[in-house]
């Protein structure tokens, strides 16, 4: 007769490669829930639950900005940023200077939405000189095409698609470097900013 005796495997008892493969199908509750069942499953769970942020004043989580800066391990775990701030509860500066901090450390980014009040330029402005987003992909933002926009974009050498606010400001002559977004193929927003971006490859 055939042995039919097995014996009986643990969830933790499985290689971690399974439990990335199972926490990739996982929402965010799950993973918040993994997250706290053993030190092992945590970073696993972690990277999947920062993969994608959405936040926004309607659904009540824009303040998970916080958790990132409080630790900027979990930054470097987001590729997809969006963040919606409701324009009739408008953020406090702490807010934005919060955000830019978390984004300081998020140079794995691969596409970011920056829905916010267009005078929320001290986003990009407080970011630190050395910081860079080779992986940006995609920049959706309500901010206007400034100088800020500019020494931005000038850390985004990879990026495809730039859609900003159609509002039109005075933009020094030289403030957007020659080289940088060479690669652009698509872009909205303001006139003076399709003057900029003039020699893109942009369709």
């Amino acid at each position: 007769f055939p042995d039919l005796s097995y014996t009986t495997m643990s969830f933790a008892d499985l290689p971690l490669e399974l439990v990335d493969a199972v926490a990739a199908h996982l929402d965010a509750p799950a993973l918040a829930a993994l997250s706290r069942t053993c030190r092992d499953f945590h970073a696993t769970a972690e990277r999947h639950l920062y993969r994608a942020l959405e936040l926004s004043s309607s659904r009540r989580n824009i303040r998970a900005v916080l958790s990132v800066v409080a630790r900027p391990e979990r930054a470097a775990y987001v590729h997809t940023l969006s963040v919606t701030v409701d324009s009739k509860t408008p953020a406090l500066r702490s807010f934005y200077t919060a955000l830019s901090q978390a984004l300081a450390n998020m140079e794995a980014l691969t596409d970011l939405q920056l829905r916010v009040d267009a005078g929320a330029s001290c986003i990009l402005d407080e970011l630190p000189h050395t910081i860079s987003y080779p992986s940006l992909r995609s920049f959706v933002t309500s901010l206007p095409f400034d100088a800020s926009m500019c020494n931005f974009l000038s850390r985004t050498p990879g990026l495809l698609s730039l859609d900003v606010a159609p509002i039109e400001v005075a933009v020094p002559p030289l403030a957007l470097a020659t080289s940088a977004v060479r690669q652009l193929t698509h872009y909205s927003g303001s006139l003076a900013g399709a003057k900029m971006l003039s020699g893109r490859p942009i369709v």
